[in-house]
């Protein structure tokens, strides 16, 4: 099987990436992680099944830009009639909101680019 032209059935177990991961917490003194991410929910969802040591440390209540798109959505209806944002997936939001460089559709990127576009986000409503 492959997802995003990966093999799923390469790269490190899940036993490796977790002890990885909850070592790299140790070392850095993390007490607890809020995630930041776009349609967060679903990672979240994958984070507490298929590594459940890990879903301990991550606060439920992350920074969703999805969902921050979606009330300022919500916003500007109720401002203007219209909304801010015919779409609001990553790409979408990128676009609208002038952030360069191509959706590469895997973990880090996705990541670096919902960061990218919360903040911008927010400067939207902040910066009024």
């Amino acid at each position: 099987m492959q997802v995003n032209r990966l093999n799923l059935n390469e790269g490190e177990s899940r036993e490796k990436v977790t002890a990885d991961i909850q070592q790299w917490i140790i070392d850095n003194g993390i007490e607890s992680i809020t995630p930041v991410g776009q349609n967060l929910d679903f990672d979240l969802k994958f984070i507490a099944k298929e590594f459940p040591e890990l879903s301990r440390m991550i606060r439920r209540h992350g920074r969703d830009s999805m969902r921050l798109a979606l009330a300022i959505n919500d916003l500007s209806v109720m401002e203007t009639g219209e909304p801010r944002f015919e779409m609001v997936s990553l790409t979408a939001l990128k676009d609208a909101l002038n952030i360069t460089g191509e959706v590469q559709h895997n973990a880090f990127e996705d990541a670096k680019d919902a960061a990218l576009v919360y903040r911008k986000l927010l400067n939207l409503i902040t910066l009024k």
